[in-house]
């Protein structure tokens, strides 16, 4: 309830909030809107910090280079184990990521990995666990805003295993 409630507020702010958002236009398309707008020109390096539904705690890389094209990575961990063990639980994640810089404020793109499941189930009144690996696809988004002195990113991300939100800032 509270991941819920947090995602909407952020939502809500971001929709209604008034950003300067950075530009750059290489082929010259937005070239007129990016005008009005802060600038920060890349090549750049984007770093934020995540948690997702699955109470894996994320950090991720991300460079932006002149062209615009956005390569990363990220892994996960989860901090806290239950106590009672659950099943099929996520403990780590490794991610790669590949994407664009859209008129210099909207980062997207796509992201693929490996997870590493711990599965805990009962075979003969005995418990059983199994650790294994998972194959990940899904999809990231992340936009860009100037509410300070330096840029702030805020972003959400989800694949089939979790769902997620990360923040951070553009060096």
């Amino acid at each position: 309830m509270r991941k819920s409630i947090s995602i909407s507020f952020l939502m809500i702010v971001l929709i209604y909030s008034g950003s300067n958002a950075q530009c750059f236009s290489r082929n010259g398309i937005m070239n007129e809107s990016c005008k009005s707008m802060t600038i920060v020109t890349p090549p750049a390096f984007d770093v934020g910090i995540g948690l997702s539904n699955a109470h894996i705690f994320k950090v991720d890389v991300n460079y932006i280079t002149k062209n615009e094209i956005v390569y990363g990575g990220s892994i996960g961990a989860r901090l806290d184990k239950p106590k009672i063990p659950v099943i099929n639980q996520e403990d780590m994640s490794f991610n790669a990521f590949i994407g664009y810089n859209l008129v210099g404020c909207i980062i997207i793109g796509v992201t693929a990995g490996v997870s590493q499941y711990t599965n805990n189930h009962i075979q003969d009144d005995k418990p059983l666990k199994t650790i294994g690996f998972k194959n990940d696809i899904g999809m990231s988004i992340k936009v860009v805003t100037n509410y300070t002195s330096f840029p702030i990113t805020f972003g959400c991300y989800g694949s089939k295993a979790r769902i997620g939100m990360t923040i951070g800032t553009i060096f």
